[in-house]
């Protein structure tokens, strides 16, 4: 579930902060020096008595950065990976983000273990700590981890804690989506984890090709299908590229195919019911248009093997390649930085994904937050992990900052002095809605009235000296490869994330088919989900290497309702028709 980017682009992305290193809540506490510093007119407010207890009954709205009058001890686990450093000194609970906790709000978080990784060693951890009732308060987690901890009747059920302290900018921030993320953290009628929005503000996905090729041979930018295809003919036929299409999207590459021709992972509403996309008619339209690809060798002939995060990687950095589908990001991930530093003349520009009729297409977007704050039923204070994410996104906010952070020469909260990822430590998981963008205006609007970025928020400084660096130096400057992702993604002529992010922002709609499906899995899909889309992989790079599309699209069809697909389905629409009859 660890997704892409840069270290500006990870700050915005912020995924789940846990670490887990063994289920003891007597852990030791790094030791805490700095005393509540004094607060003014924008920072956390001293309540009255203690909160959670003396707000409960209070007819006013309880202050949604309400510092505690004594410390508060907030438990916690999180993953630590190997390269999640600290700066020299400093550790899991004596950092940046802790100081801040206690100083701002008096709230003294305590991780009690860490886990080297999500998947495996994360669920490990916490099964273990559920089988030995020995919880932390605050568990960042994924969906599926949420719903074991609410079976297990060790969560409580969150919806009045984040009623009655969320802040109103997170409240924004939730109902983005029309409340997807909300919707997504419901199980047996309960709200079972404090939700990330961030999936739900979705980047999109474009064709990117070799403009300096382009140039080179004096043709035009590609428009429709028919375009891409020709262009990656002419890009071979002149010797610039051994082959003509690559495909950077997940497990199997085809997906974006698929949403060109209509057809979509997860499930879709047909007449009044949910079925699974992949099992639909117009995927076969798609993998016969890839098996057109590949025995043409527009494909590699080795692309169902080739790993991309190397093989495919090296291939586009070695000019092997020059259409590449792939995310508005391309530019800042590892093969675009690459292809930049292995050759510097090289340019590469995007148009839409279009689809055959010439419209733009309609992509994937999921209809679910990605992770959850599970809060333990033992949590003495469940309202202050509330107040930690109000205040996560107070600071990472990058216009209308709590005024503590008003003597900050650097971004601390979100790389610290030694250079390391100082935003994990706030071990709360909740990502700041569209924060990307609103620094790209504002750079954007500094470079065109030639300003030198002195008055820029923290947030904007660091994008605003890559832009300007790439726009005066360009290659000369050291990492000049950094400069020119950035540049590429968000410069306000055609950066890719922004223009594709207002695109979606103004006509969402036209450009995003939301899964039809926005609750946690079902039994079913817990059960046979995995399997099942491995098996379609199996046999769509079967189909396209081999031809026999009708064939194989049967045997899919098939294999999917034998092996757990019926299943998924009677559950998937079981919960459809209850979110319709509430």
């Amino acid at each position: 579930m660890v997704k892409r980017i840069t270290w500006l682009a990870l700050s915005m992305i912020l995924l789940v902060s846990f670490i887990l290193a063994g289920c003891t809540s007597g852990a030791p506490t790094g030791e805490q020096t700095e005393q509540p510093s004094e607060q003014n007119e924008n920072t956390p407010s001293e309540s009255e008595g203690s909160e959670g207890a003396s707000e409960e009954g209070s007819e006013e709205s309880p202050d949604p950065f309400g510092k505690y009058p004594e410390p508060v001890e907030i438990t916690a686990c999180r993953v630590k990976t190997s390269w999640m450093g600290f700066d020299e000194g400093e550790d899991e609970n004596n950092n940046w983000w802790s100081r801040t906790y206690l100083e701002q709000l008096n709230i003294k978080l305590n991780v009690v273990w860490t886990a080297p990784n999500w998947g495996e060693p994360l669920e490990t951890k916490i099964t273990t700590c559920i089988a030995t009732d020995d919880l932390p308060d605050l568990m960042p987690v994924y969906g599926s981890i949420a719903q074991r901890l609410a079976m297990a009747d060790k969560i409580i059920d969150v919806k009045d804690i984040i009623d009655k302290y969320a802040s109103p900018k997170v409240k924004e921030y939730l109902e983005i989506a029309d409340g997807r993320a909300l919707q997504s953290a419901i199980y047996n009628g309960k709200m079972i984890g404090i939700p990330n929005p961030g999936p739900l503000d979705p980047t999109y996905s474009v064709v990117w090709y070799r403009k300096d090729w382009l140039d080179k041979l004096g043709l035009q930018p590609p428009k429709t299908l028919e375009d891409i295809e020709n262009l990656a003919r002419a890009f071979m036929d002149n010797g610039l590229a051994e082959y003509g299409i690559a495909v950077l999207h997940k497990n199997f590459g085809g997906e974006l195919i698929l949403n060109m021709f209509g057809a979509y992972q997860g499930w879709i509403e047909k007449d009044g019911k949910l079925e699974y996309g992949l099992v639909q008619p117009e995927v076969k339209a798609a993998l016969a248009k890839l098996h057109e690809w590949y025995k043409e060798g527009l494909l590699a002939k080795d692309f169902a093997v080739k790993d991309r995060d190397n093989e495919l990687q090296a291939d586009i950095a070695s000019n092997k390649v020059g259409i590449i589908f792939d995310g508005t990001h391309f530019p800042n991930g590892g093969a675009g930085r690459a292809l930049k530093k292995n050759n510097p003349e090289a340019e590469v520009d995007w148009v839409l994904i279009p689809t055959p009729s010439g419209e733009p297409a309609k992509l994937y977007a999921s209809s679910r937050a990605g992770d959850f704050n599970c809060i333990s039923k033992k949590c003495e204070h469940p309202e202050a992990i509330m107040k930690m994410i109000n205040l996560k996104v107070a600071i990472f906010d990058p216009v209308e900052k709590p005024d503590f952070l008003k003597d900050l020469e650097t971004n601390e909260y979100d790389t610290t002095k030694g250079g390391n990822m100082s935003f994990w430590n706030a071990v709360v998981t909740f990502d700041n809605i569209g924060k990307n963008y609103i620094v790209a205006d504002m750079v954007n609007e500094e470079i065109k009235k030639g300003g030198d970025g002195s008055n820029l928020p923290l947030d904007a400084r660091s994008t605003f000296a890559m832009f300007n660096s790439w726009l005066k130096e360009g290659t000369k400057a050291p990492n000049y490869e950094v400069n020119w992702a950035m540049y590429k993604l968000f410069n306000a002529e055609n950066g890719a994330d922004l223009i594709t992010h207002r695109m979606i922002q103004a006509e969402p709609d036209k450009y995003l088919h939301y899964d039809a499906f926005a609750g946690l899995d079902t039994p079913a899909m817990a059960k046979y989900g995995s399997d099942i889309a491995t098996k379609s992989h199996e046999y769509f790079i079967k189909a396209v290497m081999e031809g026999n599309i009708d064939q194989e699209f049967e045997a899919w069809v098939n294999y999917f309702y034998n092996n757990g697909g019926d299943e998924m389905t009677k559950e998937a629409n079981e919960w459809y028709q209850s979110v319709k009859n509430q």
